[in-house]
């Protein structure tokens, strides 16, 4: 015969850590992981977190080629040997400023991603060390109030803003760099790849 439980006894924790403010991890299927396999399993996120970061630089990368190419198409000026095109004042100047919400937007990007990388490495080296040791793996309750994968709502509300205003400034190049190339093709027009 089976005694009736409360829902306090169903909803605690089968194994609290005694310890206010903390819980433990079950540890899942890897609570009794081989430091062989540790290792292994090191190099494979080791490998993930350098694409990641690869790609964060990227990210940074572009924000800096986006801002040098809007200030060489303000001042007219080329930073780079043999790579100077013609084009008028008035759709230099849109299309600096088209370039400039990608720029932010890209630099949003990337700043979040920042944020994510250090929060997933802080996590996973807490976890590694914690199994590396044997111990049962403990997390901070204020854990919880920041997901791994979470992102800051304003930042997301600048980004989103930033692609529109791209688009919004893309449009108005297109239509200036065409009525200036009397509704030609403008790149063939003012011979930029000749």
């Amino acid at each position: 015969m089976t005694t009736k439980k409360n829902l306090e006894e169903i909803f605690t924790p089968a194994d609290p850590t005694g310890i206010p403010g903390l819980m433990k991890n079950s540890g899942g299927r890897f609570q009794h992981i081989s430091k062989f396999k540790l290792i292994l399993l090191d190099f494979l996120i080791l490998l993930a977190a350098t694409g990641r970061y690869i790609w964060i630089i990227g990210e940074i990368f572009f924000v800096f080629l986006c801002v040098a190419f809007s200030v060489m198409l303000v001042t007219g000026s080329s930073f780079f040997q043999n790579f100077s095109f013609y084009i008028p004042p008035t759709s230099a100047w849109a299309a600096a400023l088209t370039l400039l919400p990608l720029c932010i937007f890209f630099a949003i990007n990337a700043i979040e991603d920042i944020q994510r990388e250090v929060r997933l490495t802080k996590a996973y080296l807490h976890w590694h060390r914690c199994k590396w040791k044997g111990q049962d793996v403990i997390y901070a309750r204020e854990d919880d109030d920041e997901p791994i994968g979470k992102k800051d709502p304003k930042l997301e509300k600048i980004s989103a803003k930033a692609m529109r205003s791209f688009g919004i400034f893309l449009l108005i190049t297109l239509f200036l760099m065409f009525q200036e190339a009397d509704w030609h093709l403008p790149w063939l027009q003012w011979g930029w790849f000749q």
